[in-house]
Formats: C-alpha cells, structure tokens, sequence
C-alpha cells in the first residue's frame, strides 16, 4: 500500500525544457537567455498551453502510478520503462487503482483548482497518447537521444502497431468508429448559417468570421483569433491578410491570404460598424455588449456550434475545424486543384490534404456505374 495520502495537490509545471533550442557552449548567459527569449515570444501561444496541460496531465498520472516517487516530479530524463507503462495505461486501460488516485488528484491551474484531472474514464485517442508523448520528447530536446525514452525503437513499434491494431478493431465492428471527426462545414452549410447571422453587431462578427474562415482557405480558429489589423492591407479587390506565426507557418515571412467578394464585403462591414481601427480584428463581448479587446479560439468554436445549431443542424458535430474539413471538402466537389486548395489552406502533407479529396474524386470516377452505363448503351 502507498504510503502517499491522496487526494494531493499538483500544480503547472514549466515546459520551459520544449523550448530550448541547440546553441553553441561558448555563447555567453546573456546572449543565450535573450535568444530563448526570442524562442519563447515566438511560440503560438496555442502551442504553450498545449505543453502544460499535456506536462500536468502527464505529471498527474506518475504521480498516480508511483505515489512513493512524487518527490521527484518533475524530472528528467524520464525512464523508458515510465514512458511504456504510460502508453499501456491510455492505450489499453488504466488499473482501478490508478484510475482512483488520478480522479482524486486536486490540479491547480492559474491559481484556480481543477477537481478532475482526467476529463473521461477510460482509455486515450491515438492522437491524445502521441500528442503528449510528442510533448515528452520535446522534454528532452537538451539530452542526447539515447536519453529520450520516446525515441526508443520499442515506443516506436508499438505505436505503429497499435494504429494498426486499432484500425483492424474498428473494421470488425458493425458500429461506427469511436473517434468522432466534426462535420465540415461546406457550402451549402455555411450559407444557411450565414443566414442565421442577423444585423445586430454579434450578428456582423458572426458572418464575418465565418466567411473569412472559410473563404480564405479555411483558417484555423487560433489564426483567426490572432488576425490583427496592423496585418490587413486594402487591396481593389478586397483584403489580404497576413497570418503571420501559425502552426503551418513559422517563417518571419509574411504568409498573406486572400479576403475577397462577400466574404471581403462582410468583413469591412464589421470593422466600419464595430469601430475597430487597431490591435486584433475580431473580438469577444461582454456581458454589457461592449467589446473585449480580443476573442478566444474557444469562443469562436463555440460560436460554430451556436450557429450550426440555429441553422438546423446538430452543433455538437460542429466545431472549430469545420470550415478548414469543409474548405478542402468544397475544392474536392467543385473540382479545384489540390494544390492550389492546399496553397491557400496551409496543409504541407497532400496526404492528409487528399482524405478530403479522395471522397469526391471516388464520385467523379467515370469507370463507376457500369452497369447502368451498359444498361443504356444496350437499349
């Protein structure tokens, strides 16, 4: 029996380890700090918060799993042994006793007390496990690679073999995967949600985000939160934007996009009625109806599900991925270049870019439906 009591206090832990970079011995203190500076402005602030919870989550569960080792949290490098014992956990399921130390594990995070440190009983997606195993090993970015346990050829072959596994589970059930994708947002689908959006100011920030999101290749909700004035330039036809620092796009160089026709009209509707003339473009209210000096990517998801829901359809199968699924989704059916779709959304991987893709290429197919086609050429 553990001789640890729980329930237990954690808190936040740095992910100051993710963010160093390789620098020559010789550099002096004072230039080193000033060039992690320069690494810790320039990370997506998505990209910090996505560290420390995957670091208080991972955390939590050690000191779940080893009660007699929370002195020693956080640490590293971490054992190789830890790293597989965690992968088993959350990719087959935890043991009832672990399970019942996470659950009582009190998280403190920006001064406030979180009281459920795992949201869901049972096991992890195979994104959430290699998310937080791809945060560990960024951990380890100053050790060499023997050290990183992640990198160990054992962790590797497991992973691969249970998508593998994973994929072969699913195909023989008669239900639908258990990983849920959000609906995308085509089209037909943005138009009656633009629909929705009536005149007031809410009304004109609505269908501006959304028909700038959409139109201008599908924009993830943190770029739209981020889009900022001083990157907007008036062009005749409308707008382009730079994106500036993204999770595709983190080049000093501007990374401008297109804002133009209806959705370049509804967005300088916006700024003349809203009055922005400086700092972020889009903005949060309060409960006054006065504007925030900014919006959050978790409000502007919110607002996708308000707004699928008021247009007829079920907003929990909408979210803030919806109009970048359903930007590559509409290129497909309307039979747009890839590359050029992709050009415009961002995506480096045409594989990925191509699972939107392959769906209406499949339609297009003029060697489907022989049997009709030799029906007819025979009548």
């Amino acid at each position: 029996m553990s001789k640890q009591n729980f329930p237990v206090q954690i808190h936040a832990h740095s992910h100051a380890h993710a963010l160093e970079i390789e620098l020559p011995e010789s550099l002096g203190r004072d230039t080193r700090s000033r060039l992690l500076a320069i690494v810790r402005t320039g990370t997506p602030e998505n990209t910090l918060k996505a560290y420390a919870s995957d670091l208080r989550y991972f955390w939590g569960w050690f000191l779940a799993s080893y009660p007699d080792k929370s002195e020693r949290i956080p640490y590293y490098p971490i054992e190789l042994e830890v790293v597989l014992t965690f992968i088993a956990d959350h990719a087959v399921g935890l043991p009832e006793e672990t399970e019942e130390r996470l659950n009582s594990i009190i998280v403190h995070k920006n001064g406030k007390r979180i009281l459920k440190l795992k949201a869901k009983p049972g096991t992890h997606k195979p994104s959430t496990i290699r998310r937080r195993l791809a945060t560990i090993s960024r951990m380890h970015r100053p050790y060499a690679d023997d050290l990183n346990p992640v990198k160990h050829s054992s962790v590797k072959e497991i992973l691969r073999k249970y998508g593998l596994a994973l994929a072969k589970h699913s195909a023989g059930q008669n239900e639908k995967s258990t990983i849920r994708r959000k609906s995308a947002m085509t089209l037909d689908i943005l138009k009656a949600m633009l629909e929705t959006c009536d005149e007031s100011i809410k009304g004109l920030r609505d269908r501006a985000i959304l028909s700038v999101m959409f139109d201008s290749g599908g924009r993830r909700r943190s770029e739209m939160a981020n889009l900022h004035i001083d990157r907007l330039v008036e062009t005749d036809g409308g707008y382009l934007i730079d994106i500036g620092i993204s999770k595709a796009h983190q080049d000093i160089e501007p990374d401008w996009k297109p804002i133009i026709g209806q959705s370049a009209d509804y967005l300088r509707e916006w700024l003349e009625k809203s009055g922005v003339n400086e700092g972020y473009i889009f903005r949060s209210f309060t409960r006054s109806g006065s504007l925030r000096a900014s919006i959050s990517s978790r409000a502007i998801a919110n607002m996708i599900k308000e707004r699928a829901g008021l247009a007829g359809y079920n907003g929990e199968d909408f979210g803030g991925h919806s109009p970048r699924a359903g930007f590559l989704t509409e290129s497909a059916m309307q039979g747009h270049n890839i590359f050029e779709a992709m050009e415009l959304s961002g995506h480096r991987s045409v594989e990925v870019a191509k699972l939107y893709y392959r769906p209406a290429d499949i339609l297009k197919n003029t060697t489907a439906g022989l049997l009709s086609s030799t029906s007819k050429n025979k009548v």
